[in-house]
């Protein structure tokens, strides 16, 4: 009887320490849980502060900083004030860098990119020009300068089929190089004024200026050419319209001149009493005059072109402009 007491004792000790093993680890698991939650609580609400600090942060690449945080935050937990976090920010207008050149020289002129952002094309101030692809780096064309000659101003045409190029080198020279074979496709590079060069919207055709105020096109593909007067021996700016049609030639003194493509008959005159460079939007409505005293007319060309209004605010001349497909915002530079 003894003995089995003591048996009995012995089990009722265990049961107890068991129980008592198994309330502890209870209590450490739920302690472990709560601490989890709390870490990921406080994670959850870090990640939303972030979201909301580089959201009004002002700072370039706001938007894509508020939107990673917000879904690091989404990973955990979903609540109506992440949503509104990240709906401000998804409305946020940014810019941030998606890849770097290394090979472009430091001495480097503007860069050019196709209209596909396939190809990229530099120069440096030893006459060298350079095509290279995107994607790899890899060098598509080359063309060795003499270590006088400088090619600046790189251009693409629309479908990225041909480049073009001027030489800083009396006489100012323009060649065009056709990208599919690497080679020029100008036997006689032209002489324009200045930059008055540009490449038709849809057909492979080239337009200069030249200093006698001659307006020349070349078809590339079939080798046709025709030209007319422009009365533009220094236009400061020559650009097609968005439908090839027309090209809008600003030149002193009278402003902004709108000429049909094939005949070189005056449509429109905008008088400008300023300096200045046209900018076409995208849809073709409106001629952008860019003044030499910070401000920007705005022609609308719909109405004939009348001018609607007058944008302030740089201090210095409007060098360039770039309208959104849409036609609601106008990004301007001065210098």
């Amino acid at each position: 009887l003894a003995m089995a007491t003591a048996l009995l004792l012995l089990l009722m000790a265990g049961v107890v320490v068991s129980t008592w093993q198994a309330v502890r680890a209870t209590r450490a698991q739920r302690t472990a849980q709560r601490r989890e939650a709390e870490a990921r609580e406080n994670l959850w609400t870090a990640y939303l502060a972030v979201a909301r600090a580089s959201r009004m942060s002002g700072q370039v690449g706001r938007r894509f900083g508020a939107l990673e945080a917000a879904a690091k935050a989404a990973a955990i937990r979903v609540t109506p004030e992440l949503r509104s976090e990240a709906a401000n920010a998804l409305a946020l207008v940014d810019l941030r860098p998606v890849r770097e050149w290394r090979n472009v020289a430091p001495r480097s002129l503007p860069t050019a990119l196709d209209p596909k952002f396939e190809r990229y094309a530099c120069c440096d101030t030893c006459g060298n020009l350079s095509v290279r692809a995107v994607s790899d780096d890899r060098e598509i064309l080359t063309v060795v300068g003499k270590g006088r000659n400088l090619y600046f101003n790189p251009r693409f045409s629309a479908d990225g089929k041909f480049l073009a190029a001027q030489v800083d080198y009396p006489p100012r020279k323009m060649q065009v190089w056709n990208l599919e074979t690497a080679r020029p496709v100008l036997q006689q590079p032209l002489e324009p004024y200045a930059d008055a060069l540009d490449f038709h919207p849809s057909a492979p055709v080239v337009a200069v200026n030249d200093c006698a105020g001659i307006v020349h096109f070349l078809d590339l593909a079939s080798g046709r050419n025709w030209s007319w007067s422009s009365d533009a021996q220094t236009p400061q700016s020559f650009c097609f319209g968005p439908t090839g049609k027309q090209i809008a030639i600003a030149s002193v003194p009278w402003g902004i001149r709108v000429h049909e493509v094939e005949s070189g008959q005056v449509t429109a005159t905008l008088t400008e009493t300023n300096r200045c460079r046209a900018v076409w939007s995208a849809d073709g409505c409106w001629l952008y005059g860019l003044r030499e005293d910070g401000c920007a007319s705005l022609w609308d060309m719909s109405r004939g072109g009348t001018l609607d209004g007058l944008l302030e605010g740089h201090q210095g001349r409007v060098s360039s402009a770039s309208a959104d497909p849409r036609g609601e915002f106008l990004l301007t530079q001065s210098w």
